[in-house]
Formats: C-alpha cells, sequence, structure tokens
C-alpha cells in the first residue's frame, strides 16, 4: 500500500513540475517586474517538487544491511 501512495505521489509530482516548466516557458521574453517575479515564482515551485521527487524516489532505494566482506 505505502508502494503505490509513494508512486502515486511521484506521478502527481512529476505533473505539477511539467505544468509549471510550460507555464515558465509560456511567459519567457515577457518583461516586466510582475513578470520577473512570476518567473521566480515558477523557479521556486520546480526546485521544490523536484527535491521533494527525488526524496521520494531516493526513499524507494533498498538498503543493503549486509557487509559485503
Amino acid at each position: 500500500m505505502k508502494n503505490n501512495n509513494n508512486k502515486e505521489l511521484q506521478t502527481k509530482l512529476g505533473r505539477e513540475i511539467w505544468l509549471f516548466e510550460q507555464w515558465l516557458c509560456s511567459i519567457e521574453g515577457q518583461v516586466g517586474d510582475t513578470q520577473e517575479r512570476i518567473r521566480s515564482a515558477y523557479r521556486e515551485c520546480i526546485s521544490i517538487r523536484q527535491r521533494q521527487l527525488d526524496e521520494l524516489v531516493n526513499s524507494n532505494i533498498p538498503v543493503l544491511t549486509e557487509t559485503l566482506c
């Protein structure tokens, strides 16, 4: 069950990252303070979600508990 929820959350975060990237691309080249604040907010949202996704993916990596020697 936990693995299924984890996979769903990974998918959700991936979609959100993609969406913010699309929005960011749509305003590239536009000038002005407001557009720069929006670009900054989109970049921050992408960064936060990417970190969350990375943590989620890394939490699924099996840990080797026995020594190799």
